[in-house]
């Protein structure tokens, strides 16, 4: 009964959402595109047929696909000042719990619109990247590993992107912004910081971990991201059960 009444609920959000959500899928297809040039211009440089890549670029488009991919980034609670004011999101968290409607399944609703949002996003972007490579990108990872590599990175989007709805539902929309600007700063210093540690970013740390243990990278990565979002429905549970709406 809690899945059919969150999926009903995930149903009507998503379908109220479509203008949003077609921009959110517009913007995505521009990182495509951007993502599947810098990948092959990587493989070129890997290759060493060109000097020189954008490897902060291709790394902030990975970043950006493994913390925002989840989420429609192109709605007013993301664009608006007035709807960090107003706590939109939280308003509406708010309506839901005047309903009868169980908290599992409002809590089961944000994880569901995540996972959909997130498995749309990912076959979209992996896919124009696909079909945008040359056989040189694929000498330095060889097509049966490009599966891989997805499972790779999705397991990266699960255990972040399932932050997400927490930061949106289960504080306030302020916090969404603060929260937002501070991952950003975060990770922007943790990229200088591995790149020049390692001298290798993080596309080229999860092309190496996946030559050097194949599947294995994969599925592992796979695994914890789909662990994290058991716990980060958990969490939010906790968070909204203790939430003050007034």
């Amino acid at each position: 009964m809690e899945w059919k009444s969150a999926w009903s609920l995930s149903k009507s959000e998503l379908k109220h959402n479509k203008v949003p959500l077609f921009f959110t899928f517009l913007f995505v297809a521009l990182m495509s595109w951007l993502a599947g040039k810098e990948i092959q211009q990587f493989a070129l440089y890997s290759l060493g047929k060109y000097n020189f890549y954008n490897h902060y670029l291709v790394d902030m488009l990975f970043v950006v696909y493994s913390f925002a991919f989840g989420t429609i980034f192109m709605s007013s609670p993301y664009l608006s000042l007035s709807a960090m004011k107003n706590d939109q999101l939280g308003k509406r968290i708010a309506m839901y719990r005047t309903l009868p409607i169980s908290i599992e399944s409002i809590v089961l609703s944000r994880m569901l619109i995540m996972l959909c949002i997130l498995l749309f996003m990912t076959i979209f972007f992996f896919s124009f990247i696909f079909f945008s490579l040359t056989d040189s990108f694929f000498q330095t990872l060889p097509k049966s590993l490009y599966f891989a590599f997805v499972l790779f990175w999705l397991g990266v989007a699960l255990f972040f992107n399932g932050v997400n709805p927490i930061a949106e539902f289960g504080v306030n929309t302020k916090f969404l912004y603060l929260y937002s600007f501070l991952l950003l700063i975060l990770l922007i210093a943790v990229k200088i910081l591995v790149t020049w540690l390692t001298e290798k970013g993080f596309v080229e740390w999860s092309i190496y971990l996946l030559l050097k243990y194949e599947w294995a990278a994969a599925l592992i990565s796979l695994f914890i991201g789909l662990l994290s979002t058991f716990a980060w429905y958990a969490l939010l549970k906790k968070r909204l059960l203790k939430r003050d709406y007034v």
